[in-house]
């Protein structure tokens, strides 16, 4: 495929990931001018995360690795914007400004994906299910459903990985740190740290849930007795 020029759209609010779709509002003069010359699912446009979401114009705002998508409906949203929902096809990587007007372009290239030791990948594959199943049943946030999900992409562990990423809370930045990794064992790796963290927070405020639960049914049992006695006492 090599490399070739495409439509940029820098989002400030959502990490794109091959495989996913996605929907996103947009208001901008430039990527409205995008929009209008490049909808239509034969036509690839870039999505690359951008905090400052100002078309890259600050030094290193324009994250280097994003996902060429397919753009596969667009309707009219509020105050004149656009709703567009991307489907993402695989990683890309910016190599280059191409111009700022009338929209933002760049030359890209594909990112090839590195596979790593299978060994490991299995081993670190395992590990991220079962804290998902242990995650699943503790933070109301995910449902059950979520593990099941996850397992259908059990086949194809660098799928697996972003279909994680894009479904957990993850911060934008741990998101990004996982579509920047091409190479398999580190991507996996990434996604269990992440996990973990998710599991700590997750397990913290369980305990806090179950200890207000305890606390009020106390208070309750409490309030039951105070009104027997109350009761006694009158007759």
């Amino acid at each position: 495929d090599g490399e070739s020029v495409m439509p940029i759209i820098p989002a400030k609010t959502l990490i794109l990931f091959p495989g996913e779709t996605v929907s996103l509002q947009v208001g901008r003069p430039d990527n409205l001018a995008l929009i209008k010359e490049h909808s239509g699912e034969d036509k690839l446009i870039g999505v690359t995360y951008s905090p400052g979401g100002n078309n890259g114009s600050e030094k290193g705002d324009l994250c280097r690795i994003g996902t060429a998508a397919a753009m596969v409906a667009v309707k009219d949203g509020p105050g004149g914007s656009k709703i567009i929902t991307l489907e993402g096809i695989r990683r890309i990587a910016l190599l280059g400004i191409h111009r700022r007007t009338p929209y933002l372009t760049a030359r890209v290239g594909i990112v090839a994906e590195k596979k790593g030791s299978a060994d490991k990948i299995v081993s670190l594959t395992q590990e991220i299910i079962s804290i998902i199943e242990q995650l699943t049943k503790i933070d109301p946030a995910y449902s059950d459903e979520l593990s099941f999900i996850i397992k259908f992409n059990l086949e194809n562990p660098g799928q697996l990985a972003d279909k994680i990423a894009a479904m957990f809370h993850f911060p934008l930045s741990s998101k990004q740190e996982i579509l920047e990794s091409y190479n398999l064992d580190i991507r996996l790796k990434k996604v269990l740290k992440f996990l973990r963290n998710e599991m700590d927070q997750a397990a913290v405020s369980y305990e806090i849930r179950k200890n207000v639960e305890k606390r009020n049914i106390d208070e309750q049992r409490k309030f039951y007795l105070r009104q027997q006695l109350y009761e006694i006492k009158r007759q």
